[in-house]
């Protein structure tokens, strides 16, 4: 019989002072509950109880057993309730791994609407960007791009599924070289986010039945959205980069497209919230979740105000 039902009828037994209280108590038959307390002295080897056809006493020898009996299972009822009380309110740290697509795409925002809605949840945000896999145990959720979830058993929520576009600054226009064309990237950098563009997926351009595969670019640098759209910025380059990414810098002209009358024929970029669940999730990574796909949902890729092309 299980020791903790044991240890549960022995001290139901002393506390209502006969068998059929506490079986009463504890929904029991009496028959196994006097096997449960049988169990228990036989585990002990010790006589923990007086019986009489009237009164149960607790013998002697037992009072401490029985006072370290009491302790566990009111540290064991006070543990038991924190934890349906952290399963209903949304309290406690979050352990978040976010890939750099979130962080351009409007997490950190909706992180703070989030901090003021439900004050007493803890995020700790880690940025990471190669592969993930959360059995690990190091984070409670991620904020990533779903082929990059190594977990199998993962549930994962699709957030985002965004188009590419290529993106220059002013700056790089104004370094004097001649433009690329759409069928010609030679003597140009192409920054590029998603890994190197492959021979597998190289980068096409279409306009209505017309497809062009650019020459290839005379280099290439890798590297995460973050830092890809900051080389953008600072003029070093061409990006290829998710649409979502860009809007921002698109509205405030900061960054301009290019060959806008083209679409990049590509598999679009798309971002998951996804957790390990094997046990009710606590409400903080419930209402983390929920509050991601809320703000996700209203920011699906439109056509920005931007500046008229540099290209």
């Amino acid at each position: 019989m299980d020791h903790l039902l044991s240890i549960r009828a022995f001290v139901a037994v002393v506390r209502f002072g006969t068998f059929t209280r506490a079986a009463w108590h504890l929904k029991m038959s009496m028959p196994a509950l006097s096997r449960a307390v049988g169990n228990l002295e036989a585990h002990t080897q010790t006589r923990l109880l007086h019986r009489s056809t009237r009164h149960v006493l607790l013998a002697d020898s037992a009072r401490d057993y029985y006072t370290c009996c009491c302790k566990l299972l009111d540290c064991l009822h006070e543990s038991e309730l924190r934890l349906a009380k952290d399963r209903e309110t949304p309290r406690g740290v979050i352990r978040v791994a976010v890939h750099p697509m979130a962080m351009e795409s409007g997490l950190p925002q909706q992180v703070e609407v989030l901090r003021a809605e439900a004050p007493e949840i803890g995020l700790t945000m880690t940025v990471e960007s190669g592969r993930l896999t959360l059995e690990l145990g190091h984070y409670d959720v991620a904020v990533y791009p779903r082929l990059l979830i190594s977990d199998t058993e993962a549930i994962r929520r699709k957030l985002i599924s965004s188009p590419w576009m290529l993106v220059a600054s002013d700056a790089y226009r104004r370094r004097g070289r001649k433009m690329p064309t759409a069928d010609d990237f030679s003597g140009h950098m192409l920054i590029s986010c998603d890994g190197a563009v492959s021979e597998r997926e190289p980068v096409r351009l279409k306009c209505g039945d017309t497809v062009l595969t650019p020459i290839k670019p005379a280099s290439q640098l890798v590297a995460n959205e973050s830092t890809a759209i900051r080389l953008a910025l600072g003029g070093h380059g061409i990006a290829l980069l998710p649409r979502i990414t860009v809007n921002h810098y698109l509205e405030a002209g900061r960054l301009q497209p290019v060959f806008s009358q083209y679409e990049i024929e590509r598999t679009p970029a798309q971002l998951d919230i996804a957790f390990i669940r094997r046990q009710p999730l606590p409400r903080r990574t419930r209402s983390f979740v929920d509050a991601c796909l809320r703000h996700f949902s209203d920011r699906s890729p439109r056509p920005a105000k931007a500046s008229p092309p540099i290209l």
